[in-house]
């Protein structure tokens, strides 16, 4: 599994307030949360269905906040493979963010490749996200998601801010 390199600057480094002192107004209305797949099978449809592809059209691409992004199907078992997880509930958190994010970063990985990181925050929600897209040379793929609590998204805030809400 390749990381994000550590010795990038942060949220701290660009005078930032930590996501738990947002003021509200930049917090999203909580969507629905997607029914749970009961096996990675039925988990890749949820998702799938809820990002437009499938296997007759596997591959789309969406015009995103800021760029084109590649919606692949084979590539979305990435997200759900950590059954627990049951990640396929959030895809909806997910939407609103590419479109309406709080703050993307882009952020170094080991080997030297990069990855656009979109936040998301939503009100009355313990459940925030970070939606990580994948920048390859020749496209920008969606690559993976993390639902969480605000301290945890709180870690992601790294790299180079490509945009803030606050700015």
């Amino acid at each position: 599994m390749t990381s994000a390199v550590t010795n990038q600057k942060t949220s701290i480094d660009y005078g930032l307030i930590k996501l738990k002192e947002v003021n509200t107004k930049h917090f999203h209305e909580k969507p629905a949360i997607l029914e749970m797949g009961d096996d990675a099978n039925e988990a890749l449809m949820i998702l799938s269905h809820a990002f437009g592809v499938s296997e007759i059209n596997p591959i789309r691409v969406v015009p995103i906040f800021g760029l084109n992004l590649v919606i692949n199907m084979e590539l979305l078992f990435h997200i759900i493979e950590k059954r627990k997880n049951g990640r396929e509930r959030f895809a909806l958190f997910a939407q609103i963010t590419l479109n309406q994010p709080y703050e993307v970063w882009k952020t170094l990985y080991e080997g030297g490749s990069y990855r656009y990181v979109y936040i998301g925050l939503f009100k009355e929600s313990k459940y925030h996200i970070a939606v990580v897209i994948n920048i390859f040379p020749d496209g920008n793929v969606l690559w993976n998601y993390m639902n969480g609590e605000l301290r945890s998204i709180e870690k992601l805030r790294k790299g180079i801010l490509q945009y803030s809400a606050e700015k």
